[in-house]
């Protein structure tokens, strides 16, 4: 017992101390995409490339990354990590990929592009009536939210294509709801 008739303070060190650090022989290898990957924000964290499949690879590949392996994974990997900020399905993820391959396959003139933008202004009138500013908006801002998934857009093709419009429409209203989209 101390001095005031209390038991002797233990000292928290020795409750919890810290692990002692790995040495170099004992750290995990991994490779610099995991590194990469693990340093990220929260949702990188939880999701890898692996959640939509092969879809954001071939999303890389069809809108022409060239590089390396390295690169090519790097690029699925952003492709992931855009898709998990807009709330993507693996199912969306996937008809994106699709529509950029027959995009870069099939690449449109510039009177073909404009007849494109607007079916695809239509087809978002139709479909959303009395709301078209609102989706409009909210697609825009979706799109311009991240400048690699507006490049993506661009450079494949697919931006001004009516299934893509309709798509951002709905992914930007949906993060517009969630307080995720600037008014």
């Amino acid at each position: 017992m101390g001095a005031a008739g209390a038991a002797p303070p233990i000292a928290a060190e020795r409750l919890y101390a810290p692990a002692a650090k790995p040495t170099l022989s004992q750290a995990p290898t991994l490779e610099l995409a995991e590194l990469r990957h693990a340093s990220e924000g929260p949702a990188s964290k939880l999701y890898g490339p692996e959640q939509f499949g092969r879809a954001p690879r071939e999303l890389a590949e069809a809108v022409n990354v060239a590089g390396t392996e390295a690169v090519l994974s790097q690029a699925a990997l952003e492709f992931s990590q855009a898709a998990v900020d807009m709330h993507m399905s693996e199912a969306q993820v996937s008809k994106l990929a699709a529509m950029a391959r027959t995009a870069t396959a099939n690449p449109m003139t510039a009177d073909q592009q404009r007849t494109a933008e607007l079916g695809s202004i239509k087809a978002l009138r139709d479909q959303y009536g009395q709301g078209f500013d609102a989706a409009f908006a909210a697609a825009r801002q979706l799109a311009q939210r991240d400048p690699r998934v507006k490049a993506w857009l661009d450079r494949s093709g697919v931006g001004s294509t009516r299934d893509a419009v309709l798509m951002f429409a709905e992914l930007g209203l949906a993060e517009s709801r969630r307080g995720r989209l600037k008014k």
